[in-house]
């Protein structure tokens, strides 16, 4: 799989060397690493294939990253800023990963994701900013005024997420209860954060973005460390970037997130709507602390051995179910 990659990026840059049109063969790159990613997808549904579904992704990121490299054109100077911010962030994270337990695996997964957040709200104020002073030249510009204000939004759904994953965090680790005493003040900052959202604009970017935060907490502080939907907002992004690669990516992302959310809703028989907007319309006083109820039997590796030998079927229990079932009890 790397000899694949290799030859797929020493291909791109050869192709670029040789007087290839730039558009074209960025394209096809794209193509051939949202396929990949499409394999990937399909080599992780089953054990046996996902170590190949892992290579394939490997294949597909490297793939995109280079051909985008390549289009864009940066200089030298900026080149090297990247690689030394991509030397450190794969030094934090093959460190951090080497030393997580796979039990940690929810959270650390949930931090990762906070630093996406992060990166995409960045990168969102920074081409609103960059995109305001030319309407204000042009305010006939209807298309830029559109991608203008789905800019401010993306960067309002992004700090959704950083504190999504925070409250994930916190909740898989067991660090807060979930006690209803807030249940008041939770509920009735949800619109003045909405409306400030709304209202500030413009003017006010960054008082935005805070009360972007506290309508991120408010909205999610409700949901159970193991009940967090999954998202597929990057396809807009891909849409706003002009990228079919993001964008079929996020689609990816968001097809295979939809699924999940409704197969996690299903079994704790609940709807979506319930579980975002976590104890909406509940009475605080009439809930009432879960008991422990019923008796378990603990036995030892070889009585394991001898029930798995005479047993008919047997079913393996996927690690990261393992790991969201141990942030779900803690977070009870």
């Amino acid at each position: 799989m790397a000899l694949a990659g290799a030859t797929g990026v020493l291909g791109y840059y050869g192709g670029l060397y040789y007087g290839i049109p730039k558009e074209p063969l960025t394209n096809l790159s794209y193509l051939a690493s949202s396929i990949a990613c499409i394999l990937a997808i399909g080599g992780l549904a089953q054990q046996q294939t996902a170590r190949i579904g892992n290579s394939f992704g490997c294949l597909g990121v490297g793939l995109g990253v280079a051909a985008t490299l390549g289009y864009k054109g940066f200089s030298p100077e900026l080149l090297a800023q990247w690689a030394s911010m991509v030397m450190l962030g794969a030094t934090i994270g093959g460190t951090v990963a080497t030393r997580v337990a796979i039990t940690d695996l929810p959270q650390l997964v949930a931090c990762f994701h906070s630093f996406v957040g992060l990166a995409a709200v960045l990168t969102s104020i920074g081409n609103y900013l960059h995109v305001f002073p030319h309407l204000a030249e042009d305010p006939a510009a209807l298309v830029a005024q559109i991608i203008n204000l789905l800019w401010y939004f993306h960067r309002w759904y992004h700090i959704h997420r950083i504190t999504h994953c925070l409250c994930q965090i916190v909740k898989s680790l067991a660090l807060k209860s979930n006690s209803y005493s807030l249940f008041t003040i939770k509920q009735t900052l949800h619109w003045p954060a909405l409306s400030a959202v709304l209202l500030f604009g413009m003017t006010a970017l960054l008082t935005a973005t805070a009360a972007s935060k506290v309508l991120g907490v408010t909205l999610t502080n409700a949901i159970g460390g193991a009940d967090m939907p999954v998202d597929g907002h990057c396809v807009l992004e891909g849409f706003m970037l002009d990228n079919p690669l993001l964008t079929i990516v996020g689609a990816l992302v968001g097809s295979s997130g939809a699924i999940l959310s409704y197969i996690m809703c299903k079994a704790m028989n609940r709807n979506l709507t319930s579980v975002i907007f976590g104890g909406f319309d509940v009475n605080p006083a009439a809930i009432q602390a879960t008991k422990v109820e019923g008796t378990h039997t603990e036995i030892n590796v070889e009585q394991a051995v001898e029930m798995m030998v005479n047993s008919k079927s047997s079913y393996y229990c996927s690690w990261i179910w393992f790991g969201c079932c141990q942030s779900l009890i803690s977070s009870c």
